[in-house]
C-alpha cells in the first residue's frame, strides 16, 4: 500500500511561501534602505566640496525612519493574497491622482 505524504508543515500558521516571501521582501527593503542612505551621503559629500554649508539631502536616520515607515505598506501589499490584478486596474485612476498630488508637492 502507498503512503500518502503528510501536508506542508506550518509555521505559526503562514504557509512557507509566504515566509519565505517575507524573508525576500524584507532583504530587499535593507538594500534599498541601504543604498538610499549611501547615495544620499555620497551625493551630499561631492555637493559640500562645491558649495559647503549646504544641505541638499535629509540625514541617514531620517531616510532610514522613512523606510521603516513605509515597510509594513509594502508588506501590506506585496504579501496580501486578496488583491487581484482587476483591483489594481480599477485604482489605477485613483492612484494616479494621488500620484500627481504628492508628487506637485515635492521640493525642487
Amino acid at each position: 500500500m502507498r503512503q500518502v505524504p503528510p501536508p506542508p508543515a506550518r509555521v505559526s500558521g503562514h504557509q512557507p511561501e509566504v515566509l519565505a516571501g517575507g524573508a525576500i521582501l524584507s532583504t530587499f527593503w535593507v538594500y534599498v534602505t541601504s543604498s538610499n542612505v549611501l547615495y544620499a551621503a555620497s551625493m551630499q559629500a561631492s555637493l559640500a566640496s562645491m558649495t559647503p554649508g549646504h544641505h541638499y539631502f535629509a540625514p541617514w536616520d531620517a531616510r532610514v525612519l522613512q523606510h521603516l515607515f513605509l515597510y509594513p505598506f509594502l508588506v501590506l501589499c506585496a504579501l496580501d493574497p486578496a488583491h487581484r490584478l482587476a483591483a489594481h486596474v480599477r485604482a489605477l485612476p485613483r492612484r494616479s491622482g494621488w500620484t500627481c498630488v504628492f508628487g506637485s508637492g515635492a521640493p525642487d
